[in-house]
């Protein structure tokens, strides 16, 4: 699933569906060597007040955040698993490998899925019977989206309104 890995089903039995939405790598890897090239950009330069020193650390410092932001996009993972056992969608979202945030529902409150469209870019949503739409990730220009939406709406036997 490297570099540019799309939504996928890793796992679709009758009674288990798993679907993971993987790191955007391609953003994570452009932050993170931008932030490497400003870091070491920053270190190479000339202190004024000190024509022998150099910037030394403020520059890792500067590049820190951008480097952190890079990390986290190399390592989000979103994995919706639907589960006819536990009757249950649970949406667990991890960074770092370490899950931040989890979601479950009823798998009968869960009407279908669909994919929500902003000019080229696409993102997995879960319609409630409520109406509520809860998000997989964020919208990006990946595949394999219409390929996942397609496979929860057959696991759940429900159609695309």
């Amino acid at each position: 699933m490297f570099p540019f890995s799309p939504v996928q089903v890793v796992e679709q039995t009758p009674s288990r569906l798993v679907v993971v939405d993987p790191p955007y790598y391609l953003a994570g890897i452009c932050l993170t060597a931008a932030s490497l090239l400003l870091a070491a950009f920053l270190w190479m330069q000339v202190d004024d007040a000190d024509p022998q020193g150099r910037i030394g650390w403020p520059a890792l410092v500067m590049a820190a955040p951008f480097l952190l932001i890079g990390l986290l996009l190399l390592t989000n993972v979103t994995t919706a698993t639907l589960s006819r056992a536990s009757n249950t969608l649970r949406i667990d979202r991890s960074y770092l490998g370490m899950v931040l945030r989890r979601r479950e529902f009823p798998l009968s409150e869960v009407r279908c899925a669909s994919v929500g469209t902003d000019q080229q870019t696409r993102r997995l949503a879960f319609v409630l019977v409520s109406g509520e739409e809860v998000w997989l990730g964020s919208f990006t220009d990946r595949k394999g989206y219409y390929a996942a939406a397609d496979a929860i709406n057959a696991f759940l036997g429900g159609q695309v309104h």
